[in-house]
């Protein structure tokens, strides 16, 4: 048509028919206009059908999979390879050479609506590896999509075995709860056997004395608890 060339099986790019209806439609469609081009590759598994579209790559180079993508090792920005033996890698590497930004995961709602992301520099811009809910809460689970073992809140609250939020006897949510009613619930402290294990109670979280007002510590040396 003066803008576009298309590569067919079985079917007719201009009237839509098919050669072989007993066999399956894949394409590819090359198109360039004035300003702009792109590639389509289309698949099918069902014989006398048409193919939908799986990969489009545009102008700029952005490949858009419709589909599942399916490889060992899968580079974007970069040449793949494998991070250890036996090891299918998804490696990222940033396109900009006045930053550390590495690369970033970004997850979407049907309609476009941010849900996730996963964020990666160097950390001089002040992220370093940031993992986001935009929606609903961080959880870290084990076993099943079920057995939340961590929980960050959209509040910032922080559960760890449990949801956090409101106790019984405060009033206000506090900033970590630990621990589940399936049993005893422990937070422990490990320091050196000459050393100190600290609980410290402060207002303020400049590098003065009032980020320590209040202590309670363990001196292991001597094996007191001090106030």
């Amino acid at each position: 048509d003066g803008n576009s060339l298309q590569l067919n099986t079985q079917r007719h790019p201009n009237t839509g028919g098919f050669h072989d209806t007993g066999k399956t439609h894949a394409g590819i469609t090359l198109t360039g206009t004035s300003g702009n081009s792109r590639i389509l590759f289309y698949t099918t598994a069902t014989n006398n059908t048409v193919a939908t579209t799986r990969l489009t790559i545009d102008k700029d180079g952005n490949a858009t999979f419709t589909e599942k993508v399916q490889a060992d090792h899968l580079g974007l920005g970069t040449a793949a390879s494998a991070f250890g033996s036996g090891v299918p890698t998804l490696d990222f590497k940033g396109t900009s050479s006045t930053n550390g930004r590495a690369g970033a995961i970004r997850f979407k709602e049907n309609d476009g609506t941010d849900t996730a992301a996963l964020y990666v520099t160097d950390g001089d811009d002040g992220y370093g590896t940031v993992l986001t809910a935009y929606q609903g809460d961080l959880k870290l689970a084990t076993g099943s999509l079920t057995g939340a073992r961590l929980t960050i809140n959209q509040a910032g609250l922080v559960g760890i075995g449990c949801d956090p939020g409101p106790q019984d006897g405060i009033t206000d949510n506090p900033a970590l709860v630990v621990g589940d009613t399936t049993g005893s619930s422990q937070i422990s402290i490990i320091s050196q056997n000459n050393n100190y294990g600290y609980l410290l109670f402060g207002d303020s979280t400049a590098a003065t004395a009032d980020r320590y007002q209040g202590q309670l510590r363990y001196y292991h040396n001597d094996d007191e608890l001090q106030l």
